[in-house]
C-alpha cells in the first residue's frame, strides 16, 4: 500500500518533472524558472524530487509548462533553421561560358526553387512568432 501511494504521489509530479527536463530548456528559460519560483540559487542540476515538492513547483505549474512550451517551440525553429542550412549546403553553383561573352549558371533552378521553399517557409516561421508574441500581449 505504501509503495501505491508513493507512485501516486510521485505521477503528480511527472508533467513537471518532464517540463523540468525539457532539452529545449536553455539557461534563460531557466532564469525564467527561477524567477517563477522564487528561487534565484537553484541551479537546474540540482533539481529533485525532493527539491520540487520543498519549493512547491506544483504552484506555479502553469507559468512552467508556458515557460517550456515557449522553449520548445524556439527549439524547434532552430532546429527547423538548422536543416534549411544544412539543406544549402548539398547546392553547387557552377557557372560555364555562354558565348565567350558571359557565364550561365548551372542547375540554377534546382537552387532557385529550393530557394523559395525556404523562402515561404521562413516566412511563415516569421508569421507564427509574431502572431504569438500579439498573443501574448
Amino acid at each position: 500500500m505504501a509503495l501505491r501511494k508513493n507512485i501516486e504521489e510521485f505521477m503528480a509530479y511527472v508533467p513537471l518533472i518532464k517540463c523540468v527536463c525539457s532539452e529545449a530548456m536553455t539557461e534563460e528559460d531557466w532564469r525564467e524558472i527561477q524567477d517563477v519560483v522564487k528561487q534565484p540559487a537553484l541551479e537546474r542540476e540540482d533539481v529533485t524530487v525532493e527539491k520540487i515538492k520543498q519549493f512547491e513547483f506544483q504552484k506555479y505549474f502553469e507559468e512552467i509548462e508556458e515557460i517550456t512550451m515557449r522553449a520548445e517551440k524556439k527549439f524547434s525553429l532552430a532546429k527547423k533553421l538548422k536543416t534549411m542550412r544544412e539543406e544549402m549546403k548539398v547546392f553547387q553553383l557552377t557557372l560555364f561560358p555562354y558565348k565567350g561573352k558571359t557565364f550561365v549558371l548551372k542547375a540554377y533552378d534546382e537552387v532557385n526553387a529550393k530557394l523559395d521553399d525556404q523562402i515561404v517557409t521562413t516566412l511563415s516561421l516569421i508569421h507564427i512568432w509574431r502572431c504569438r508574441r500579439i498573443e501574448r500581449c
